[in-house]
């Protein structure tokens, strides 16, 4: 997938986290833990979505720089 279809997925997952911040935040107590393991997990998959985004970004930009260098 190029940069430009990555990158919706992760401000997605990016909102998904803040979602789940936010649940954990206002938890009550018996509900913590089960809202602790849903933020990290949510967290984690925000990572996975940044990572392929910029390695991504970063493919894209390599091959820009070297059509520009070839032109």
């Amino acid at each position: 997938m190029e940069c430009a279809d990555l990158y919706p997925l992760w401000v997605c997952a990016r909102e998904e986290t803040d979602e789940a911040l936010a649940d954990w935040a206002l938890a009550p107590a018996a509900r913590r833990r089960e809202a602790f393991a849903v933020y990290v997990a949510a967290a984690d998959r925000e990572d996975a979505a940044a990572r392929a985004w910029m390695e991504a970004c970063a493919a894209y930009d390599t091959a820009a720089a070297l059509e520009r260098a070839a032109a």
